[in-house]
């Protein structure tokens, strides 16, 4: 499989099949996700929108998993061909403890979002 490098468009759809897997759309490519994964890659996602850019740790999680599950989050999406869209704040301006999406031109969130069950979802959609 081929690994694409660059990614322009990510639309975070969140329709939920058994599981609970929930899409995103990658470039006109459907993906499936967990529910954390989803849950990380909807905040970032928002951030990306509000032109935040940078997310800190605590806006994921209040627990001390958010890096294992950014590193999750990474690997699902090296398995469905995309790598390299999550960036780490350590060796930037910002510091540890911070995260951002990279590579991406344009992002959609549904608007169904915002009535989410995940609060953190919700919070991050009442952002926008």
């Amino acid at each position: 499989m081929r690994i694409k490098r660059f990614i322009m468009q990510i639309e975070i759809i969140g329709t939920e099949r058994k599981f609970g897997q929930r899409l995103v759309r990658f470039e006109g490519r459907d993906v499936w996700l967990r529910g954390k994964a989803f849950k990380y890659l909807t905040i970032l996602a928002a951030a990306r929108v509000t032109n935040d850019w940078w997310v800190e740790v605590e806006k994921f999680d209040v627990s001390y998993n958010v890096s294992r599950n950014i590193y999750r989050l990474k690997q699902e999406l090296k398995a469905a061909g995309i790598c390299d869209i999550i960036e780490n704040g350590r060796w930037c301006e910002v510091g540890r403890g911070y995260y951002r999406l990279k590579n991406v031109s344009r992002v959609r969130l549904d608007d169904s979002l915002s009535e989410d069950a995940d609060m953190d979802i919700r919070l991050a959609m009442a952002g926008l």
